[in-house]
């Protein structure tokens, strides 16, 4: 049924309806018929544009770094792409076009090169949609140090223990304007994956926390835009716990420490006195400073005179056997901060 067709039936009913040959039935009926055709029904047959028919271009990775390649596909929810012709541009240069092509790949240019991505769409019902992507490569560094302890002749690097704290820096590669103005950068810290608002903002290129467990990892990132969010670079670096390490050396009276050999599991002394001294690689330095040091020889206890770290022993001349040295370093108030070893000295040979 035509909409002439229907107009005229409407007025048909009108006329009915003035003299009163309707039913209350018929009269429902063209109440629904007349809502049909002043409401909506007018549309009928007729190719209308959808307002809805919006789309995205989804990229991979989101926040590529220099010279990387990217990966581009064009969803929508509200029409068929498939059905779609589309064209790519990469700097106003068309680079691909076909019905259904809505994958694309292109890569970036050097740190602070722009580079732009249009998408041209034209959807099955008809309307012409684009959209334009900007990409700006740029890339942050991220450096960490922990705060735990190493001996001064140590050269490598401190490494995280249970409840250490971690200390991070982004250091931004911008392009030359946000180089200049590297304290108007905004910076997005995340922490296992969680955001961290209260470290987070304009200028906070720093970033602290503390590590958990034996054996857990840390994975801490970052987001670094310039303020209009034109230049955006991310980072992420997962930071492995280790427990703390004990090493012993000797101490002798007329050369010093002997840091350049540790004892191992045991060692042969031919003398009557000698001192030992201990070294807590990785362990916190704030839980260090209240440290308990449990000194033992075969299962006794031993209260060192001076340092906590350094014990003397002395041996009867003429004797000989062996002794088993224990230590164990804790921190009273963190059950999982300690480090213990064990050593056996074989004295009288």
């Amino acid at each position: 049924m035509s909409a002439i067709k229907i107009k005229s039936n409407i007025v048909k009913i009108l006329i009915f309806l003035r003299k009163g040959r309707l039913s209350r039935g018929t009269l429902f009926l063209s109440a629904v018929l007349f809502a049909f055709v002043f409401l909506g029904g007018a549309a009928a047959g007729a190719v209308m544009p959808n307002t809805d028919s919006d789309f995205s271009v989804e990229f991979n990775p989101e926040v590529p770094g220099p010279n990387e390649r990217v990966s581009a596909k064009a969803v929508s929810y509200n029409f068929d792409v498939n059905r779609s012709y589309i064209s790519w541009f990469v700097n106003g240069k068309l680079k691909l076009r076909g019905i259904g092509e809505k994958n694309f790949s292109f890569t970036v240019g050097d740190r602070g090169e722009k580079i732009s991505i249009r998408v041209s769409l034209a959807n099955e019902n008809g309307a012409d949609l684009s959209e334009t992507f900007y990409f700006t490569p740029a890339e942050v560094d991220l450096l960490w140090e922990a705060k735990t302890y190493t001996p001064f002749f140590y050269k490598g690097k401190a490494m995280p223990s249970p409840g250490a704290e971690v200390r991070m820096a982004a250091i931004p590669h911008f392009n030359e304007y946000a180089a200049k103005n590297s304290s108007n950068l905004v910076y997005k810290w995340k922490l296992n994956h969680k955001n961290m608002p209260k470290q987070s903002g304009a200028g906070m290129n720093y970033f602290t926390f503390k590590t958990r467990g034996p054996l857990s990892e840390s994975i801490v990132g970052v987001e670094v835009s310039d303020y209009k969010r034109t230049v955006v670079a991310e980072n992420s670096v997962r930071i492995v716990n280790r427990d703390p390490e004990l090493l012993f050396y000797r101490d002798r009276p007329m050369e010093g420490i002997d840091y350049g050999s540790a004892i191992e599991k045991e060692f042969d002394f031919s003398g009557n006195e000698i001192s030992i001294r201990a070294e807590p690689y990785f362990f916190p330095k704030k839980a260090l400073r209240a440290a308990k040091y449990d000194w033992k020889m075969n299962n006794r206890k031993i209260h060192p005179e001076g340092n906590k770290n350094t014990v003397n022993f002395g041996f009867e001349p003429g004797s000989s056997g062996s002794a088993l040295i224990w230590l164990k370093i804790s921190n009273p108030y963190r059950i999982l901060q300690f480090a213990e070893k064990a050593f056996s000295i074989n004295f009288g040979l």
